[in-house]
This record gives structure tokens, C-alpha cells and sequence, in this order.
């Protein structure tokens, strides 16, 4: 890219920056120059940028970012215990206990030991966590449709897309 086009899109994008704590500072500072055409770190950066406001958002919804992914793995996944859960949010069992305890609360789950092995917690979606999973995702496209508002709907659905494809595994 030439110089003046990497201005008008640092001009014109936003993303989250952070202090030397590791904590938002805001998630609408302009990307840095550096950063254009490294997708990797414009991927991380948009992640930390959606991460940082989805808490605040989702909270109308009853959710935080990670009882959002909770619901919406439970939903597609329906993974069979509370430790396949966790092994598919990339946490330790221990740590989830708490954020299963946070929606069961809510009423958005239900936690029941598996009847052919009583050592296993089975973790089942509500009919109330699917619809705060349906307010969830709105307004996860809302935050998405305002972080690149850049693009047009059909172009969200298109990096949507090509996100999916590749990063499923190839089937060749």
C-alpha cells in the first residue's frame, strides 16, 4: 500500500489501544500505521477492541463476553459434560464453575449430573438462554457493524466467510 491510503485507513479506523497495564484505554483510537496489512495483529487488536466493549454491551442481555460464547457453544456444539465445555472455551474446568454458576443463577442453563457417569456435570441450555443468546448475538452484530463500519453489510458477511473458512479445518 502507498502511504496515502495507509493514512486514510489509519485515518479512518478504530481500534482498541492499551496502557501499560494491559487495560483499554479506548476502543476507538485510530489503528496504527504499523499494524495495516499485518493481519494478525489487526485480527488480535479488533478481538481486544470487541472485547473491551462487548462486557458493557452484553451486560442488558444478562451475559458477559465469555456466557455469551458459553451459550452459543451450548446452542451449535452441545458439548456432553461441563469439562468438554470447558476444553472447547480454552479454560480450565475450575475456572468455568463460577461462570456456569452465573448463568444457572440466570436461569440460561441447567447443570445435571450425566446419568451413566455421576462424576460428570452435564450442562444443558434453558429455553431462557436461548433467548438471551438471540439478544446476545444482536448485539454482538451491532458492536461488529459499528467497529467496521467501514464496510457494508454484505461485506461483514463476506469476512464472516472467509473467517469460517479458514479457520476450519480443510477438508482435503
Amino acid at each position: 500500500m502507498n502511504d496515502s491510503v495507509n493514512e486514510d485507513i489509519a485515518g479512518n479506523a478504530r481500534i482498541a489501544m492499551f496502557d501499560q497495564d494491559c487495560e483499554p484505554i479506548d476502543p476507538l483510537l485510530p489503528v496504527p500505521r504499523a499494524l495495516l496489512g499485518r493481519t494478525g495483529f489487526m485480527l488480535f487488536h479488533l478481538g481486544a477492541a470487541l472485547d473491551a466493549i462487548a462486557d458493557s454491551r452484553l451486560a442488558a442481555v444478562g451475559v458477559d463476553a465469555r456466557g455469551y460464547c458459553m451459550l452459543a457453544i451450548l446452542s451449535v456444539d452441545g458439548p456432553g459434560s461441563q469439562h468438554e465445555l470447558a476444553k472447547l472455551l480454552g479454560t480450565a474446568p475450575g475456572v468455568l464453575v463460577a461462570d456456569i454458576d452465573q448463568l444457572e443463577g440466570k436461569g440460561f442453563v441447567e447443570r445435571n449430573r450425566d446419568p451413566h457417569d455421576r462424576r460428570r456435570s452435564r450442562v444443558t441450555l434453558l429455553p431462557a438462554g436461548e433467548r438471551a443468546l438471540a439478544q446476545a448475538d444482536q448485539v454482538s452484530a451491532e458492536i461488529v457493524a459499528s467497529m467496521l463500519s467501514g464496510l457494508s453489510p454484505a461485506e461483514i458477511e463476506q469476512l464472516t466467510a472467509l473467517l469460517n473458512r479458514g479457520l476450519l479445518p480443510s477438508s482435503g
